[in-house]
Parts: structure tokens; sequence; C-alpha cells
């Protein structure tokens, strides 16, 4: 699945752009306050406006490839071939929808 964010870009300028012609109104306080609308951006959502999203996601995997060599111990993914090997290894159902639902 690809997302295309060069749209949603163009819109984010287009907000800026016209955003900043924006005058308020006068108000019948002696303090005049400006509201203005804003908008943050994620690291994820910079990262693929200044590297693309090839960049990001190159930087993405290399994330992933790093966490799981932090946790694949040779004894970790040697106990694991036997449990598969020998059909012990099991994962509880509740675990696998837990992960999915994000619980």
């Amino acid at each position: 699945m690809s997302m295309n964010v060069n749209k949603c870009m163009s819109a984010v300028n287009a907000y800026m752009y016209n955003s900043s012609d924006i005058t308020p109104k006068k108000t019948s306080s002696a303090s005049s306050v400006r509201n203005r609308d804003t908008v943050e951006f994620s690291k994820a959502a910079k990262a693929v406006a200044t590297e693309g999203i090839t960049g990001y996601t190159k930087s993405a995997r290399a994330a992933a490839a790093k966490a799981a060599d932090a946790s694949a111990s040779p004894e970790r993914l040697a106990a694991l071939k036997n449990a598969i090997a020998s059909g012990s290894y099991n994962i509880p159902s509740g675990d696998i929808a837990a992960s999915i639902l994000g619980a």
C-alpha cells in the first residue's frame, strides 16, 4: 500500500499561504487577540517531506532491523528454531488479537 503525500503537502502549503493573509476583525475590547490555527507534523511526516517517501522507508527499515537484531540473541533464535521444528511453538490467539488491536 502506498500513500501519496504530495497532494497533502500541496494542501498544507496552500493553507499556510492563505492563512498568512488573514487579518483579524476589530473587537470592541482594548486588546485585540489574534487566533491562528497551528499544524504540527510528526517526525515521520517531516522525514517524508525532507527525504521523500523512499528515504523515509529506508530509515524505517533500518530502525526495524536494528530493533530486531537487538532482541535476536543466538540462544533465543536457537530456542525458537527448536520449538518450531518440534511443533511445540505456540502463540496464544489472545496475544495475536491484542497485538493486532494495539492493546
